[in-house]
């Protein structure tokens, strides 16, 4: 059984459909593992890109780290802002790295 609630939760972290969910709706460790695959799909990217064109990176970002994002909207939902600082400088890493506007 599991209560979640930032006051009183009650169980150990669960998953469902693949994303990391904890009782007490922080969702730090979703957020720390979305952060390293995200990395690693970010690298992947950053090292092809001198075959590739600026607009067809961000396409392929969009394609294959954004929907990755998104899918766990769920849980990025409930994170706190300080443990979504880590995917903000993992995006801004990117738009810096390829040229793009940064905050």
């Amino acid at each position: 059984m599991h209560i979640l609630s930032r006051i009183d939760p009650h169980g150990k972290d669960f998953r469902i459909l693949g994303v990391s969910y904890d009782c007490r709706m922080i969702m730090d460790g979703a957020v720390r593992d979305l952060t390293g695959k995200a990395r690693w799909k970010i690298l992947m990217l950053l090292r092809s890109r001198h075959a590739f064109d600026i607009h067809s990176i961000v396409v392929q970002y969009k394609q294959q780290v954004l929907s990755l994002i998104e899918y766990r909207t769920s849980a990025l939902y409930h994170a706190t802002t300080t443990v979504l600082t880590q995917l903000d400088k993992l995006q801004d890493y990117f738009l810096k790295e390829i040229g793009g506007p940064q905050r």
